[in-house]
């Protein structure tokens, strides 16, 4: 058996996520959660800690957590942030040493040793640096914390860029404007402040559930902040009216849940049994999608110290035996390589034994023709689309902010004989491009013919594994 192990460790929580495959390609999940009473996560103690992560593995036993490499999912908590901007000039050689130096000058606490990546983005022209330095004393505790069942860290990936990840799309990318991801839970709700470059602060916001809409309108009305919008997600955000909650708080929202419902993260969580957790395992998904389109490599903060050096340096210990994923390989292409001798040989003396006999072609040798050229044959036209459009499911999300515009395209498409189903208002209104989700390119490509009419030059095309269709209208779309 192979597999992948995820640990989660938040601001006062557990996630465990676990795939066991077989050679034959069975795949069995399991996943559990424990909730961390705030007085108790307040600092990390690693023995009670401990004490929760045993009651996560002890509610899977099956899934063997034990005495394995684990994917490590580490909270805001444990990190140092710090936002840095850097010279447009710089030379990309010399990036990675001015951003330690100006890490460990901002933040001298570091100076015991950290490892850390660095995410680089664009704003008006400014060159920004996100950090994520985590001390080299946090990791320590870390790690002693999962050695009490043998579990050895493989890679390291900070959940705000897993959360980031999520509502990435909805972000307008033009506009200084923030965003407030909330995990609405019952008695403390956990928050961090996002902007269109990733997190902006560190800080972990807390909030009394019960007083939540009075502490947001507060936060609101802070001349330091300029949150445009409210990311809900948490087990309560599903008990939320979007309307009322955006009127109560001052804060456009943006249910989580509603946010993913069309992303391919909803199909992420479908092929790994995590819908049902849809909110609850959000980092683990993104984590899950990122591996899938084999680009997690490019977040892990151990992946980057294997590579370069924005980081200090960990003792990684001697070289060890070949581990027994190795050797199962190798038992398996040995056995492959057997086999496919073995079905080669035989049809060799089989073939070998057969009599074949050629056709006398060069007895009666035809006398020679002239050959006249004849006109080459006319194109063929393509055939004609298969898909009927009075078959396919769609629905019409306004993503452009103009009013009125799901009921126009739905009359526009309706009249090419489309079937509308549902029209509403989509996750934000900061669509640039009309985004078209369908199951298969050959929809996505008859839908963008009939949307040139109007000027829709380059809708965006997102797959997914449901038959339902949507059509996201982005402020390109004229009518």
């Amino acid at each position: 058996m192979s597999g992948m192990n995820i640990v989660s460790l938040l601001e006062n929580s557990i996630h465990l996520y676990k795939q066991k495959s077989s050679l034959f390609g069975k795949k069995q999940i399991f996943s559990a959660s424990v909730t961390i009473p705030v007085e108790e996560a307040k600092l990390f103690n690693v023995d009670i800690w401990a004490l929760h992560l045993r009651k996560a593995v002890d509610s899977i036993p099956e899934a063997k957590f034990t005495k394995g490499k684990i994917k490590l999912i580490l909270g805001e908590r444990f990190f140092t942030f710090i936002r840095i901007e850097v010279p447009i000039d710089i030379q990309d050689s010399a990036l990675e040493k001015f951003i330690q130096e100006k890490a460990l000058e901002t933040l001298p606490d570091l100076s015991g040793g950290f490892v850390s990546r660095f995410f680089l983005g664009e704003y008006k022209g400014k060159k920004i640096a996100s950090v994520f330095a985590l001390k080299n004393s946090t990791l320590n505790e870390v790690k002693t914390l999962l050695s009490f069942y043998d579990m050895s860290v493989e890679e390291i990936y900070p959940e705000a860029v897993l959360i980031y990840k999520l509502f990435e799309h909805t972000l307008n990318k033009k506009k200084e404007e923030d965003a407030l991801f909330l995990e609405y839970q019952n008695d403390i709700s956990h928050a961090l402040m996002f902007d269109s470059v990733g997190l902006k602060t560190g800080e972990v916001l807390s909030f009394n559930s019960k007083t939540i809409k009075e502490e947001l309108k507060t936060l609101k009305g802070k001349s330091d902040t300029n949150i445009a919008r409210l990311i809900l997600g948490g087990e309560l955000s599903l008990e939320v009216r979007q309307d009322n909650f955006t009127k109560e708080t001052g804060l456009w929202t943006n249910p989580l849940e509603k946010v993913l419902l069309y992303s391919t993260y909803k199909d992420v969580a479908r092929k790994n049994e995590l819908e049902p957790k849809l909110l609850e395992f959000g980092r683990e998904i993104a984590l899950l999608k990122l591996l899938e389109d084999k680009t997690a490599v490019s977040i892990s903060l151990l992946s980057q110290q294997k590579k370069s050096a924005p980081v200090t340096k960990i003792n990684t210990g001697s070289m060890h035996a070949p581990s027994p994923h190795i050797l199962k390989y190798l038992l398996v292409s040995l056995s492959s390589s057997l086999i496919t001798l073995l079905i080669v040989t035989f049809l060799y003396r089989n073939l070998a034994s057969m009599k074949f006999t050629l056709p006398k072609l060069m007895a009666n040798k035809p006398s020679p023709t002239m050959i006249t050229p004849t006109k080459a044959p006319r194109p063929t036209p393509e055939p004609a689309s298969r898909i009927n459009k009075a078959e396919l499911s769609i629905d019409i999300q306004n993503g452009s902010g103009t009013p009125g515009m799901a009921n126009k395209v739905k009359a526009a498409l309706e009249s090419k004989d489309y079937t509308i189903n549902n029209v509403g208002n989509a996750d934000s209104f900061d669509y640039e491009n009309t985004t078209i989700i369908a199951p298969t390119k050959e929809i996505f490509n008859l839908l963008a013919k009939d949307l040139k009419t109007y000027k829709v030059a380059k809708p965006v095309y997102e797959k997914t594994n449901t038959s339902q269709i949507t059509v996201i209208i982005g402020t390109d779309l004229e009518l």
